[in-house]
């Protein structure tokens, strides 16, 4: 009685598991026990490989392509947790600038040049840029607290102009143990006779001057600082300048710095009402901020290029995987698989060719340390074999993949026919052809 009392469960409760205890010496659920779950392994594991196929599907869209696979039809919140399990979420993808191939060989290229710069070096560059503040601030950092069904309440309602608010344009800069004041132009745009009348003449000729010839001299390809008069300006003042990847916000360190100041701006209670007190809020603003956090964000500069790099090599690989010309049905005629040879670096690499719709990755340690995320994609494997189509699915052509007990869930490796390790080169054709498929094999090429 006192411990049905004591863990607010009923008197039975209690009872069926002490004799639970006494019979087998454990309150443990017993195999097979209580309410059967709606999909069995197999099908989880159908589930997260083809959410992994298909970023965008809905758990509506997953739910029927279940279905129809396997007739079992599971409920939207069935889905969410199954793949819950499998450790996979429904979150906003990253959103990212548009970047042609060239814009992201030129990244690269900065990136691994300053891959191994040390703070040191660093320490030498006034990183700068500008920025617009309004009077109405940035809608996605408010957030409120309301009861359930109040969204349209008027308290519960945050105001904004469609055509905009009042704001001003900033400029700033930093570096290592220093900054420069906030400027605030005295217009709302910048031309190149204002950016070097306001910017370069008061701020940055003056850090130069104190900091020598190996001052360098930072900011972005907008076109009022590649003005002719501007590089006239810094050379006659012998400003040299950093040369920097057109659409790199990232990798500049002042953007977390704008956040910061941003944050620290919607942080004031009451607003600033007027121009004149969002000015005077900027200011403050800027010149609180401590010193640390400005060394925190150029230290990470390592660690941005180190990431670009990766990014670049694992997705420029994907980018000419995505080439791969589709193998129809009946139709086995060679293939073609346009690499760029940037990307091998003079490394016999391994690939890992899907052309059904699984990830293709490059694997290779040199380029991919990240491991562990392929291997949720299928393959972690320190050696490929060449298979050629499943056994089970005829029409599943998979040219190169890893035979391991870990490799695709619901792809088991009894489905696949190995043949033997294949080193793929550039301009050299591979064929594979299985010992029990009759018609003829596939061949694959490789061309810089």
């Amino acid at each position: 009685m006192e411990t049905a009392t004591c863990l607010n469960i009923s008197r039975q409760t209690v009872s069926k598991l002490w004799k639970q205890f006494q019979n087998d010496g454990s309150v443990v659920r017993r195999p097979g026990q209580g309410r059967k779950r709606m999909t069995t392994a197999s099908e989880d594991r159908y589930l997260a490989l083809t959410a992994r196929r298909n970023r965008k599907a809905t758990a509506r869209q997953l739910s029927s392509e279940l279905a129809a696979a396997t007739g079992t039809v599971a409920s939207r919140q069935t889905i969410y947790r199954r793949l819950n399990e499998k450790g996979l979420y429904a979150r906003k993808p990253r959103v990212c600038v548009l970047l042609s191939s060239q814009k992201k060989r030129d990244r690269f290229n900065w990136c691994k040049e300053h891959q191994n710069w040390t703070e040191h070096q660093w320490s030498h560059v006034l990183f700068t840029d500008e920025s617009r503040f309004s009077l109405t601030g940035d809608s996605k950092r408010v957030y409120i607290w309301r009861e359930s069904g109040t969204r349209n309440d008027p308290s519960n309602i945050v105001e904004r102009d469609r055509f905009g608010s009042g704001g001003v344009m900033v400029w700033g800069g930093i570096m290592i143990d220093g900054r420069t004041p906030l400027h605030v132009f005295s217009s709302g745009s910048v031309t190149g006779q204002i950016y070097r009348d306001e910017v370069l003449d008061p701020y940055v000729r003056l850090f130069r001057g104190a900091y020598g010839p190996d001052f360098l001299f930072m900011d972005d390809n907008a076109r009022p600082h590649r003005a002719n008069l501007v590089d006239e300006f810094l050379e006659s003042e012998d400003i040299k300048r950093i040369p920097w990847p057109p659409n790199s916000p990232d990798l500049n360190p002042i953007e977390n710095l704008w956040d910061y100041l941003g944050r620290a701006i919607a942080r004031i209670h009451p607003p600033p009402r007027d121009v004149n007190a969002l000015k005077t809020a900027l200011l403050e603003e800027w010149r609180l901020i401590p010193q640390t956090v400005v060394n925190n964000v150029i230290s990470s500069l390592k660690t941005r290029c180190d990431m670009c790099v990766q990014i670049f090599l694992l997705h420029g690989m994907e980018y000419a995987l995505r080439n791969l010309r589709s193998v129809l049905q009946g139709n086995l005629s060679p293939v073609e698989l346009h690499v760029s040879d940037h990307i091998f670096q003079g490394v016999p690499p391994l690939l890992l060719i899907s052309l059904d719709g699984f990830r293709p990755d490059y694997l290779n340690r040199g380029y991919t340390p990240t491991l562990k995320s392929i291997s949720q994609c299928g393959t972690s494997a320190d050696f490929m074999y060449p298979v050629f189509p499943t056994k089970t699915f005829p029409n599943h052509y998979s040219i190169v993949t890893g035979l391991y007990p870990q490799s695709h869930g619901i792809i088991d490796n009894t489905m696949y026919d190995p043949i033997k390790r294949k080193l793929f080169k550039i301009g050299r054709p591979e064929s594979f052809e299985s010992f029990w498929w009759q018609k003829e094999p596939v061949s694959l090429n490789a061309t810089s």
